[in-house]
């Protein structure tokens, strides 16, 4: 059997450490977006240009920014056949 140092074990315990406060935080920002999401708050902070949650959001400011792009491309089609 292999005997450990303290150095070793040090280090083991270091890593095993920053694993799981990776996990632990990881874990709180899925939670938390989760939590908006059911509130009914925006995760992108209101740039929905970006975000990945676009196409399938119904909250104010998204439905305001399809209507807009979906009467601009009405726009531009009128004009393109005139």
């Amino acid at each position: 059997m292999k005997t450990q140092t303290r150095r070793h074990w040090l280090m083991s315990a270091g890593r095993y450490a920053v694993v799981g406060l990776a996990g632990f935080l990881t874990g709180g920002i899925l939670i938390k977006r989760r939590k908006l999401l059911r509130e009914g708050n925006c995760v992108s902070r209101g740039i929905c240009g970006g975000c990945q949650l676009y196409a399938d959001c119904r909250l104010p400011q998204a439905l305001s920014r399809k209507q807009v792009l979906v009467r601009i491309s009405h726009e531009k089609n009128k004009e393109i056949y005139k």
